[in-house]
């Protein structure tokens, strides 16, 4: 798994290298590889897969923790679980998955 990500990250660079022909666009960098390729940056290849692969990892974990704490808090409040699929029913309709669209719908927060 880990050379799958390694070669995953490797091609994003590469692919971003010949994107960009070394040129810096006037705005700078918009994301993380784009700021570790900036020519003032003495990066090589090896340290920025490093780099991209601890903040996937941390977005992982982090992702994970909400997940769980988030099916933990629904558990002991059987109350949000209505509210929630009432308004999820109400947004989406019948639709099986909502769209990122139907998201930013979603307002119930309960306390």
């Amino acid at each position: 798994m880990d050379w799958e990500i390694k070669r995953s990250l490797m091609k994003l660079i590469e692919r971003r290298k010949i994107d960009t022909k070394g040129v810096m666009q006037e705005n700078g960098a918009k994301n993380l590889v784009g700021l570790m390729m900036q020519p003032s940056s003495n990066i090589t290849v090896d340290d920025m897969v490093e780099e991209c692969k601890t903040f996937l990892f941390a977005g992982k974990h982090t992702t994970s923790n909400l997940l769980t704490w988030t099916t933990v808090l629904l558990a002991m409040h059987p109350q949000w679980q209505v509210q929630a699929r009432e308004e999820v029913i109400r947004v989406c309709g019948s639709r099986a998955v909502p769209t990122k669209d139907d998201v930013v719908k979603l307002k119930t927060v309960s306390p």
